[in-house]
Order: C-alpha cells, then structure tokens, then sequence
C-alpha cells in the first residue's frame, strides 16, 4: 500500500495535469478583477489629461474675454471722444503750453465706465480702467504745430501700487492694444506707441495714423505682429517709465 501511495504521488508531480484544478468560473472572475482595474485605471488617466485641458482653456478663454472687455471700455471712450472733439477743442486755450487734464470733462460727459476709478498723483489724474493698468488723459498743446491734440498715456500692469515701481509690460496685453484696438481705429489717431525712459533720456517709437503716416512715418493700420512684438519688448527693466502713448486726431 505504502509502495502505491508513493508511486501516485511521484505520478502527480510528474504531471501536472492530474492535480486538482480551479473551477473556470472562479478563473474567469479573477482574470476579470484583472482587467476591470486596468480599464479603470486608464479611464482615470483620460479624465485627467481632460481636466487639465479642460482647466487650460477655460483659463484661456476668461481671458480672451477680460481682454475683449477691456478694449470694448477703450473703444468706448474713444467713441465719446471722436463725437465730442471739436467742442471739447473749445474749452481750452490755443496758446498755453501747460498739459490740461480732462478727467473731470470725460466724467461729466460720461465718457468713462463706472468702475473706472481716479488716483492723484503729482498733480495729475491716472484712471484705473479695473483691468490691471492705469491710464492718464489729457488735451496738450504743441506749439512747433499749433494744435491742440487729445493724448492718452496707458501705464499696463500698473495701480495705484506698484505705480512707482520698474516692471515689464504685460505682453499679451500690449499686444491686444495694438493689434485689436490701435490699429482699427489707426483713422482717428495721430500717432500711437511706446514712449520709455531711463534714468537719462526718454525715447518714444511710434507708427502714425492714416492721415500722418507715409515716408519716414510708418503707417499703424499696416503694422506686422512682428513690429508689435519688437515695440512691446522694447519696454526694457531697466527703464523708469514704459507706457503706450496714442494721441487722437491731429498731429
């Protein structure tokens, strides 16, 4: 008996076969479990690579839309401007030199969007548009021409903050002044560009509007994204003030 016992043994280790098996329904549950987690987990990969896509250009898309409303504002009291200019030419003197604010005009007008607010600094009225810039506006007169014009210098990325402080402009932001505001309304201005200045000397590279440009003046409704990419980069760190400077209508 003992010597049968032995031999079966040797037998079934000798071939597997003969060894006691797993039902099939208890191996199809577990390759099953298997494969469900596997699914899971690539399901979970796909959510996520769609969620931080997703993220992305909801983010992108808020703001293509802040930066539309801003220059909706921006088109807006240009707008006002262009239907009140010769009026507004006026109330102030011909001759004077000295700059003339025109907050207090553009408010009693309502020219200016509610939530832009005043800051006084130095004598001057900077606006804050509520977009992150601070923008100044004011009638001067240019004695070498003898007109009076509108000028509008917009401080990007400025408030009533950091005003004093060195930084570089906001890039796309500049861009979209140009490219989506300046130049479609490049027949209302005089010129529109960068005006900076260093701790010595001030510089200004502008383009003109249709009725100044030509010849040595390059003509704003033709600028390339290539020229507004160079004027937006020319606002260096190591200047003191960088802002875009338009003036409207004569020059």
């Amino acid at each position: 008996m003992k010597k049968l016992f032995n031999s079966l043994s040797l037998s079934l280790s000798a071939n597997p076969s003969f060894a006691p098996k797993q039902p099939a329904k208890l191996r199809l549950q577990a390759c099953n479990i298997g494969r469900s987690m596997i699914e899971m987990l690539g399901v979970l990969a796909i959510i996520g690579v769609l969620s931080v896509g997703g993220l992305a250009g909801y983010s992108k898309a808020m703001a293509k839309y802040k930066t539309n409303k801003m220059i909706e504002e921006y088109n807006s009291i240009v707008f006002n401007l262009v239907e009140n200019y010769a009026s507004l030419l006026k109330s102030y003197s011909t001759t004077t030199s000295k700059n003339s604010e025109l907050y207090t005009d553009a408010k009693n007008l309502k020219w200016l969007p509610e939530k832009w607010k005043p800051y006084y600094k130095s004598g001057f009225v900077y606006l804050d548009d509520g977009f992150g810039n601070l923008t100044h506006f004011y009638m001067r007169y240019d004695s070498s021409i003898k007109k009076r014009h509108v000028i509008m210098d917009i401080y990007l990325g400025k408030n009533v903050n950091n005003f004093s402080s060195v930084s570089e402009f906001p890039l796309d932001v500049c861009l979209s002044f140009f490219n989506d505001w300046l130049k479609p309304i490049s027949n209302v201005l005089g010129y529109a560009g960068i005006y900076t200045t260093n701790y010595k000397t001030g510089k200004g590279s502008y383009f003109y509007g249709n009725t100044n440009c030509g010849g040595d003046r390059k003509c704003l409704d033709t600028m390339t994204l290539s020229d507004i990419q160079n004027l937006c980069k020319s606002c260096q760190e190591d200047r003191k003030e960088c802002y875009i400077a338009v003036n409207f209508l004569e020059y």
